[in-house]
């Protein structure tokens, strides 16, 4: 269970801060729609698999995570990590420098943590930079591709993954393990995912679990916390204390 965690989502630059500060981390395999991550080590050790790959990052270190790549990561031993996330459709538009200054007000002056190193901010404007030149396009063929934005933009849709299958000519398996490859995840593990983070942007929306679970396609309201937990690191409760919405202009 991650306590020492803060969300926060900035309307000014569109933007979401997640920081977790002294925490054990452990997040199973999975991907970010439609989103660049960026994390910054404050303290610590993260290791981060992706791309059939292990790798250890340490204190001042970053690193990117582009939009659908499938990983994992989790801390070892205790450690604090600052993510930045950017919608792909946005991150061409930002201003590398405003948005570096958007994330100093916010880190540094909304929850009054530590300054950020000039080292980190470097890092920081390098990143921001790659992902503005990142192409995030990869061909798919049009029946996953289909099935995918399905799963993404409306995750709590009953899909027929058997009907889908023999429109394209495939049996049921052989479409799931083309999805698998794909996107990296099954369509079961991608629709869940984006059911849960579906949950995040709605949830100051709705004050009752049970309709929140409805509304994003779960079985029930227990069935909703057991995923929203395993994803997250909390339970919807502890989410919501940790959640903040910022619309200050500098």
């Amino acid at each position: 269970m991650n306590k020492n965690s803060y969300y926060i989502y900035d309307e000014v630059s569109e933007t979401e801060l997640v920081i977790y500060t002294n925490s054990s981390l452990s997040y199973p395999l999975h991907n970010h729609s439609s989103i660049f991550s960026i994390g910054i080590i404050l303290s610590g050790n993260i290791r981060l698999c992706k791309d059939g790959y292990s790798s250890v990052y340490t204190a001042g270190q970053t690193f990117i995570i582009p939009p659908y790549v499938p990983h994992a990561l989790d801390s070892i031993g205790a450690a604090s990590l600052l993510t930045i996330c950017i919608n792909k459709n946005k991150i061409s538009e930002i201003d590398i420098n405003k948005i570096i200054n958007r994330i100093i007000f916010l880190y540094t002056k909304t929850f009054n943590f530590g300054s950020l190193s000039g080292a980190q901010l470097s890092l920081l404007a390098e990143n921001l930079s790659y992902c503005k030149h990142f192409s995030t396009y990869k061909y798919m063929t049009p029946q996953i591709k289909k099935l995918q934005q399905i799963l993404e933009f409306s995750p709590e849709t009953a899909v027929n993954i058997e009907k889908m299958a023999k429109s394209a000519y495939m049996s049921k398996y052989h479409f799931i393990r083309k999805f698998k490859k794909e996107t990296g995840l099954t369509p079961h593990q991608f629709q869940i995912q984006n059911k849960i983070r579906k949950a995040q942007r709605i949830f100051n929306n709705s004050e009752n679990l049970a309709v929140l679970a409805i509304e994003t396609g779960f079985f029930d309201q227990s069935h909703f916390i057991r995923y929203f937990k395993k994803i997250i690191g909390l339970t919807p409760s502890a989410y919501k204390k940790s959640f903040k919405i910022v619309s200050q202009i500098l």
